[in-house]
């Protein structure tokens, strides 16, 4: 079986300096991948809500009939090549999971929502067109490969779940200790929305067609549980790029460029 790439494997760190610009960089792949999920429920709900013309959608996924459908392909894109692209911590031996082969997964489950779009709600299958150029390869909206729009969507909250429960939590011995350092107990709290929504939304499609369901349609309860798993999913990437000190430095240099200021 391949091994995982090693971080930081390309060349031996030279000096200190080498070594703090590495981790920025890092650091800074966490940091957009959690802003790039921050940024995707709130331009979806703010459009649908304060933009002219604009209507809310019962699932973010829906988002893609709209003339947010670029924005969503783009930013889902973009999370799941970073996902991919994502080293992590170097693995230790015995290790069952990885960094890198659970962001991958999550990467391609990502990857796949967006270009495997779902159908629209209440849309006649036998009066719907095929599919455009970049969706071909599943057929047509309605067979059985239509469903790998959900598949990818269960494989990316799943491994994002995994990711805050069992990896981001590890300590250096590689024990998962969820209170043992700054940050740990957000990861369990990420982890454990993120199995709250997929738990949520497994029972809303059980019960879809009863009266319930319908209500809680109406009140676009697929987009607020898919809201609750992309947020877990954005404050753990951000936590664990160490977002405040971040912002703080950010701060400390522009106050250091204008002392006057």
């Amino acid at each position: 079986m391949t091994s995982a790439p090693m971080p930081f494997n390309a060349k031996p760190v030279s000096s200190s300096a080498d070594h703090d610009e590495l981790v920025s960089s890092f650091l800074a792949v966490r940091r957009a991948l959690g802003l790039a999920g921050l940024s995707l429920p709130i331009l979806l709900y703010g459009h649908a809500r304060f933009w002219p013309g604009g209507q809310m959608q019962p699932s973010i996924s829906e988002f893609y009939h709209t003339v947010m459908g670029d924005i969503l392909v783009g930013v889902l894109v973009a999370i799941g090549l970073f996902l991919i692209a994502y080293v992590g911590h170097r693995p230790q031996k015995g290790d069952k999971l990885t960094d890198w082969w659970v962001s991958t997964v999550a990467g391609v489950g990502a990857i796949g929502v967006a270009l495997i779009p779902a159908l629209p709600a209440g849309t006649d299958c036998d009066a719907f067109p095929p599919p455009e150029v970049v969706q071909g390869f599943v057929g047509h909206w309605c067979t059985p490969l239509g469903a790998l729009h959900f598949i990818s969507a269960a494989v990316f909250f799943l491994a994002m779940a995994l990711i805050c429960l069992f990896l981001f939590p590890k300590n250096a011995a590689g024990e998962v200790r969820y209170f043992d350092e700054p940050g740990n107990a957000t990861y369990l709290a990420c982890g454990i929305a993120l199995i709250a929504s997929i738990v949520g939304l497994a029972i809303f499609f059980f019960i879809a067609d009863t009266d319930l369901g319908q209500a809680l349609a109406e009140r676009n309860i697929v987009f607020w549980l898919e809201t609750l798993g992309v947020l877990a999913f954005a404050i753990a990437w951000l936590t664990k790029g160490n977002i405040l000190a971040g912002v703080g430095s950010l701060l400390s240099t522009r106050r250091s460029q204008n002392p006057e200021g």
